[in-house]
């Protein structure tokens, strides 16, 4: 199995801050940028490998694939939002192992709860692999090298 997508944090950490401090906000607003795009890709590949796990009955994994991917930079890193931030339960789903639903056709509409596989998104994100790594590397090198860090 692979090692999962892994920068240098070290680097990420003195790049963030080298772009904190730039005069120039249109020029840090896309260096931002392009670590986003760089990013972006990365979260769509897992969404699908993670929603292929799910059940095709129902709906789920149709819903889940329909899904945006939102990136967002921090200091620490960049995050990867599977789904809508407010509304999505792509989270709920691998931590629990389960998708709560209403069962449609009793008169107070109960709810169920389906067994899915757990950690299908955190395993996807693993088995990315070395290229998804060199990917983001070669982005955070170029801008690197741009700001001359």
């Amino acid at each position: 199995m692979a090692d999962g997508v892994k920068v240098q944090a070290d680097d990420y950490r003195r790049l963030n801050a080298a772009i904190k401090v730039l005069d120039d906000r249109k020029l840090a607003r896309i260096y931002r940028k392009r670590l986003r795009e760089a990013a972006g890709p990365l979260g769509r590949l897992v969404l699908e490998k993670g929603a292929a796990q799910m059940p095709r009955r129902g709906g789920l994994a149709a819903r889940l694939m329909a899904s945006p991917v939102g990136v967002s930079q921090r200091s620490t890193g960049v995050d990867l939002w599977l789904g809508n931030k407010r509304k999505s339960q792509v989270s709920a789903i691998n931590r629990r192992g389960a998708v709560r639903h209403p069962v449609y056709g009793h008169r107070n509409r109960k709810w169920a709860e389906t067994k899915v596989p757990e950690a299908a998104f955190t395993k996807a994100l693993e088995e990315l692999g070395p290229e998804a790594s060199r990917r983001l590397s070669v982005v955070l090198d170029d801008i690197m090298k741009e700001l001359k860090l």
